[in-house]
C-alpha cells in the first residue's frame, strides 16, 4: 500500500506528495459488472477490484485535502476509490474498491 504524505505548498502551490509505503494482507477480488456499473462512467473502462483488508485504508476527501492511498496488483497501481468500514463483533475490516491509475 502506499499512502501519500501531507500536501506541501510553495509559493501557492501544491507539490506532489511522497508516499509511504508498506504490506498489507487482503482479499482481492474483481467487481462485478453490476458493481462496475455503480462507478462514474469515466472510471468504468479500467480494472477494479475489492479489496477486504483488516488494515486501515483511505479514500480521497475533498475539502479537508485527504489523498486516496494507492494499492500495487501485479505492478500496476490502483487508487482507492471507495472505503466501507465494518466494524462488529465477528471479523472487524474495511471493505475497499480500488480503480486502476490510468
Amino acid at each position: 500500500m502506499k499512502r501519500p504524505a501531507a500536501v506541501t505548498y510553495t509559493a501557492g502551490r501544491a507539490s506532489s506528495p511522497a508516499f509511504t509505503t508498506s504490506n498489507i494482507y487482503a482479499s482481492v477480488q474483481p467487481l462485478r459488472a453490476e458493481e462496475m456499473a455503480l462507478l462514474p462512467e469515466a472510471r468504468r473502462q479500467t480494472a477494479a477490484y475489492l479489496i477486504f483488508t483488516d488494515t486501515e485504508i483511505r479514500a480521497a476527501k475533498e475539502g479537508v485535502g485527504q489523498q486516496a492511498d494507492r494499492i500495487v496488483l501485479n505492478g500496476d497501481d490502483f487508487e482507492i476509490f471507495s472505503v466501507e468500514r465494518w466494524r462488529n463483533n465477528v471479523i472487524s475490516h474495511y471493505k475497499a474498491t480500488a480503480v486502476k491509475i490510468q
